[in-house]
């Protein structure tokens, strides 16, 4: 098989594989989109959901660094019985916030 020949095959095997991968949607990024099914799940009383948004707002993964929306979520796992959600909070009110 000549180089041309097999520089062709590649090629249509690489553009028959892209036909195999889902389309993507572009209105939002994957961060966003796990952070609404968190929403989701803390507005519902999900404890683990509620302090792992503090989280995400605490490093800003997925959302934008917020000290004051951090605290009422650590504050909301803290209501639910997270003894983490509490000691971040105590913390967050400690430094003024």
């Amino acid at each position: 098989m000549t180089y041309k020949a097999m520089k062709n095959l590649l090629i249509s095997i690489l553009a028959a594989l892209a036909l195999l991968i889902p389309a993507t949607s572009y209105t939002q990024t994957p961060a966003q989109q796990d952070v609404a099914e968190l929403i989701s799940m803390a507005e519902s009383g999900n404890v683990g959901a509620q302090y792992t948004i503090g989280l995400k707002y605490d490093n800003g993964r997925g959302v934008k660094q917020d000290k004051r929306k951090e605290k009422e979520w650590f504050g909301k796992a803290c209501d639910n019985g997270s003894q983490m959600g509490c000691d971040n909070y105590r913390k967050l009110n400690e430094q003024g916030y």
